[in-house]
């Protein structure tokens, strides 16, 4: 398994070119921000970095078999500290445990490494307690945050990282990916790696089934036009926060692929071609980024805790309207 991530690692190459200058100069930063869309291989480079910098045969980026590579990329070595939550929240009691961990020297690697995942995270409390860590970093010990959105970050955190960014994966890369660890037959793997927009996200999930059967209910109700429809999907997933940004997603999608038939390019959803070629005719580009734009609005406001109900009403309201204005 990691050899495979290797080779996904090494396909950011823009990132791994920074990386690498810093580790062959030695002039590592107090902390780095890796930016970057979900699963684009942040977290796995982060750790195959503070890998690198500790490693016994100088190995860079590579499949290494030394002691100090196998612990740390087995999360079992005591000088390298992950917050990884699954909450919608990283709460100042993680960022306590960072500064009570970043008291001690490291025990035996040459620098201890702090890695925050998915730092968008941090509340308001948090992120002026790392701040102070950030202000004042401890010796010997390299801070790494990953994010998918580094505009929901404090702008003073951000002016102390190293920004580090990575792309999107080819599609190519994700397929051979999902060849490689998916093996079902019912996969459309050319769909899927198309779908997925360059992230394994939606691979390492493993929902790719359950992933397909909530875009074609979206897509279904966004096809009807009908305000009846929306609210009837709205009721399923009210009360479901975790599952909004991934239905926010699928819907963009469509509305993306409204402007590409425009513009007679290459759609993301291709089993909707003919649904989305009628419906694409039937509004105007204008009126689909201004959807786009109510679309985000409300994503934004659902994100900060608003109501998923309203939100998502008001959202679909402006959606019907739009698209029944029959503009071309």
């Amino acid at each position: 398994m990691l050899s495979k991530k290797v080779k996904i690692i090494q396909t950011q190459s823009f990132a791994l070119k920074t990386l690498k200058r810093i580790i062959e100069k030695e002039r590592y930063p107090n902390a780095l921000l890796f930016t970057g869309i979900k699963g684009c291989a942040k977290l796995d480079t982060a750790l195959f970095f503070a890998a690198a910098i500790n490693c016994e045969k100088q190995n860079i980026f590579t499949q290494c078999d030394c002691v100090f590579c196998k612990r740390i990329l087995k999360l079992k070595h005591q000088d390298i500290l992950i917050i990884n939550t699954k909450n919608s929240t990283i709460k100042i009691d993680e960022i306590r445990k960072i500064n009570t961990y970043c008291l001690k020297p490291p025990y035996e690697a040459k620098k201890k490494v702090i890695i925050i995942a998915d730092a968008q995270k941090l509340n308001k409390e948090a992120s002026n307690a790392l701040l102070k860590s950030l202000e004042e970093p401890p010796r010997n010990t390299i801070f790494i945050l990953t994010t998918t959105n580094k505009y929901k970050l404090l702008p003073t955190i951000i002016s102390r990282c190293s920004q580090v960014r990575f792309k999107p994966l080819l599609q190519k890369v994700v397929k051979e990916f999902i060849e490689d660890n998916i093996k079902d037959n019912e996969i459309d793997i050319e769909l899927t790696s198309h779908l997925s927009e360059g992230s394994l996200n939606l691979v390492i999930k493993n929902n790719i089934k359950k992933y397909y059967e909530k875009r074609n209910q979206i897509i279904n109700v966004l096809n009807q036009n009908s305000l009846m429809a929306s609210l009837g999907f709205i009721e399923k997933i009210k009360n479901n926060r975790e599952a909004v940004e991934e239905n926010f997603n699928i819907i963009k999608s469509y509305l993306k692929d409204l402007i590409i038939k425009k513009c007679n390019g290459e759609i993301l959803n291709k089993d909707f071609e003919k649904e989305i070629t009628i419906n694409s005719d039937k509004i105007s580009i204008q009126n689909i980024i201004k959807t786009i734009e109510s679309v985000q609005d409300a994503q934004k406001k659902i994100e900060n805790n608003g109501s998923i109900n309203q939100n998502l009403t008001g959202m679909f309201i402006k959606f019907n309207a739009k698209n029944c204005q029959n503009t071309i």
